[in-house]
């Protein structure tokens, strides 16, 4: 396999002629993953539509937040999506992951980096806390 040319892996200096995303992309994206959210008598995906616009639009991640930013969206019916519907998180997961996996077959590594040291911690019972840089504040912080 040779070099990736999928526009995702372009670096900073390499700008891409992809356009942002926008509702009506998310939306497409969304309509493939209405299996995961449907059940027989119900179907959640405008939820599941709400919710991701919510983790998008909100800088926190909490569903106060969300509902804030999300035209329609409505605390309780967002907050049972979460905790209470039939849903299978963990088809979502599969789903996602072979996307990804269909959007990168073409390069020959890819990989996913996660930075948790980007949102400040407080206290002494949270896993992982110590003094390191924070990518929110900017400084050495507990992170």
């Amino acid at each position: 396999m040779g070099r990736c040319n999928h526009p995702l892996t372009k670096t900073a200096h390499e700008p891409t002629k992809q356009q942002p995303a926008d509702e009506r992309r998310l939306k497409e994206y969304m309509a493939s993953t209405a299996s995961v959210f449907k059940t027989t008598t119900h179907n959640k995906l405008p939820f599941a539509l709400q919710y991701t616009k919510g983790l998008f639009q909100s800088p926190k991640g909490n569903i106060e937040r969300m509902v804030e930013r999300v035209l329609d969206s409505e605390y309780y019916s967002i907050r049972h999506f979460i905790s209470e519907s039939p849903w299978s998180a963990r088809a979502g997961f599969d789903k996602v992951a072979a996307d990804t996996s269909t959007l990168f077959e073409s390069c020959e590594r890819v990989a996913l980096l996660v930075d948790e040291s980007a949102h400040p911690k407080k206290g002494n019972s949270s896993v992982g806390v110590a003094r390191q840089y924070c990518g929110t504040t900017g400084k050495i912080d507990l992170a």
